[in-house]
């Protein structure tokens, strides 16, 4: 098979990732949309072990309803240990639980955004300061902008079929 635009010969069922074509979209593993293929939908527990075991993996692609769970775990426990942080007059439940939560948080961020075909570096939109842009009276708000951005940014639907960051991961293979 050979790319229609730049004549590169290609494997069967590739698309050119080289000739920079804007009409031909950049997958590096091109995975047609079956319809015959189950439909992966996570569980809590799936969910929780996905984003414990994949720890240190910011390679490939998460479903939102993967997000949406660890979202949901992650802010069950820190209510609850926020509240023993009241109790106890400390930050340390809070701290640990923090750390504990951070590199899990970031590589399914980072495998969230890939499945929409975007880079995984968009998380640092959060860490860019604005000094007030949106609101000059309380520049603390611009952070907030920028977290709903990146939220908005998780839940947008992932690329149907495989994309440049690996295989469609609510497909079952």
């Amino acid at each position: 098979m050979t790319c229609p635009t730049c004549g590169k010969n290609l494997p069967a069922g590739m698309i050119c990732t080289s000739c920079q074509n804007p009409e031909i979209r950049s997958f590096a593993e091109y995975e047609p949309e079956r319809e015959d293929l189950p439909v992966k939908r996570m569980n809590l527990k799936e969910a929780l072990q996905s984003g414990f075991i994949r720890f240190f993996d910011f390679d490939g692609r998460s479903t939102r309803t993967e997000v949406v769970w660890w979202w949901l775990f992650t802010v069950m426990f820190w209510l609850g240990f926020n509240y023993l942080d009241r109790l106890f007059d400390t930050e340390l439940f809070s701290f640990f639980f923090t750390l504990l939560i951070f590199l899990p948080t970031l590589a399914l961020g980072a495998r969230r955004l890939h499945d929409s075909g975007r880079s995984g570096y968009w998380q640092l939109l959060v860490l860019v300061p604005f000094g007030g842009l949106w609101s000059p009276s309380h520049p603390e708000y611009d952070s907030a902008v920028l977290q709903v951005l990146l939220a908005i940014l998780l839940v947008l639907p992932g690329d149907h079929g495989g994309n440049f960051y690996g295989k469609d991961p609510r497909r079952r293979l």
